[in-house]
């Protein structure tokens, strides 16, 4: 259910928050719900979630006829997917937005790294700019042979931007990628998310460190990360471990 529902969240450009909106909606309804659950009752409780937690925090949500049509195949009652909404308003008491794992990396990665993460679409943006910047290297060394020293001291800075930029851009998506791949597992999916959080940007700066080459995770980076989130070294190094060893198995 949770790989599906990324897909369909992805496929409709919903905003990363909107998937793990949905997760809690799902996981919150399921603890609190008073009538036993079967398995069979999951997909309409997961396109209900989505429904809602679109409605919640997308620019432009996805409509009941989306729902019903190209999500749910027709499958699903409208009368049901309505009924259930309401349910789940009541057990979770209309607190629809619980903090989530990305609440945390926002804040996570904008304190410990100067990383802001904005919207699905400024981190599109990020992407097409960091792109751009991989493609205009070459050029970039070509020009620098046949200038002055001062010029190509010029274009040191502007290559050294631009490498940062493709860096920063490597690190959200990662951190993103990994938090919603644990999602898929039981133990890690039930940690606390901020514990969530640091784990995967540790684990996002290794795999980064290897893409780049480049020492990315230093004593000032651990103790930014300890410090901001009020986690203890071992505890950031234990549930890294497991994020790291999902994403080395993950199928």
């Amino acid at each position: 259910m949770i790989d599906w529902m990324i897909e369909v969240l992805t496929n409709f450009k919903c905003d990363d928050q909107t998937f793990f909106i949905a997760v809690s909606l799902q996981d919150r309804y399921a603890k609190g719900c008073a009538n036993a659950l079967e398995v069979s009752d999951l997909h309409v409780i997961g396109v209900t979630a989505m429904f809602v937690a679109s409605k919640f925090e997308d620019i432009y949500p996805l409509k009941m006829k989306t729902v019903h049509e190209k999500i749910a195949h027709s499958k699903l009652d409208i009368e049901k997917i309505k009924h259930l909404e309401l349910d789940i308003m009541k057990v979770i008491k209309y607190k629809i937005h619980a903090p989530t794992v990305l609440d945390f990396l926002k804040v996570y990665l904008l304190e410990s790294l100067g990383i802001s993460i904005q919207s699905k679409t400024i981190t599109k943006k990020k992407e097409e700019e960091a792109l751009a910047s991989n493609a205009s290297h070459g050029q970039q060394d070509d020009k620098m042979n046949n200038e002055q020293e001062g010029s190509a001291q010029g274009e040191d800075k502007t290559q050294e931007d631009s490498e940062l930029k493709v860096q920063e851009y490597l690190i959200e998506k990662m951190t993103i990628y990994l938090a919603k791949m644990s999602m898929h597992d039981n133990d890690l999916s039930a940690k606390p998310p901020s514990l969530l959080a640091v784990g995967a940007i540790y684990v996002a700066l290794k795999i980064c460190e290897q893409l780049k080459r480049k020492d990315l995770i230093n004593s000032t980076v651990v103790t930014k990360l300890i410090q901001v989130s009020h986690m203890g070294e071992d505890e950031i190094l234990e549930v890294s471990q497991k994020v790291l060893y999902l994403a080395q198995n993950f199928d």
